[in-house]
């Protein structure tokens, strides 16, 4: 696997800001290391959210029915899917799969704006992230939502330096005209 500093030629996002894809910056952001241990940490994430969802569908669906957005026929279907896409996308960023990037960031971007519903009707609902608790413990959507912010700017990392760096789906970096062809 090339260095941050081989990657100089390779288009650089950070260009843009000013970075010159030769700052200490751009090559910190273009880090395999960052990109693998930020792949692996949120690709574990959803596949343990999703993993716990799994284990009590109807407890998700009594949590899913708070936000009066799906209709009572369809919860346990919702409440069987919803998670088992963000295990899917969990396994498939930590097995380094294009196409998890987009999974979790579509989930993700779905579960801002059921958040943003909540938050702007003044819902007391539980999130239905991970666990009770774990709204309790910070005592507010607001947390959560951001927290999802945080998450989504993951993701957005993710594709961006997959792009900048033509990463394939077996995580090897391609150059020369190989790095040209659509991913």
């Amino acid at each position: 696997m090339e260095t941050a500093e081989e990657a100089k030629g390779i288009f650089s996002p950070f260009r843009a800001c000013g970075a010159g894809g030769t700052s200490r910056l751009a090559g910190v952001m273009l880090s395999p290391w960052l990109y693998h241990g930020l792949r692996l940490g949120l690709g574990g994430l959803f596949l343990w959210a999703g993993g716990i969802k799994l284990s009590a569908p109807k407890a998700f669906a009594g949590v899913i029915y708070q936000y009066g957005l799906v209709p009572e026929s369809f919860l346990i279907p919702v409440a069987l899917g919803l998670p088992f896409l963000e295990a899917v996308g969990g396994l498939g960023l930590i097995l380094n799969r294009r196409w998890a990037i987009r999974l979790v960031g579509g989930l993700t971007g779905l579960f801002l704006a059921v958040l943003g519903f909540a938050l702007f009707n003044r819902m007391d609902v539980d999130c239905g992230c991970f666990s009770a608790e774990e709204l309790s413990a910070h005592n507010s959507l607001w947390w959560v939502f951001w927290r999802d912010v945080g998450l989504l700017g993951v993701t957005a990392y993710l594709w961006v330096w997959r792009c900048a760096r033509r990463v394939d789906s077996e995580g090897k970096i391609r150059t020369g005209d190989e790095a040209r062809a659509p991913l």
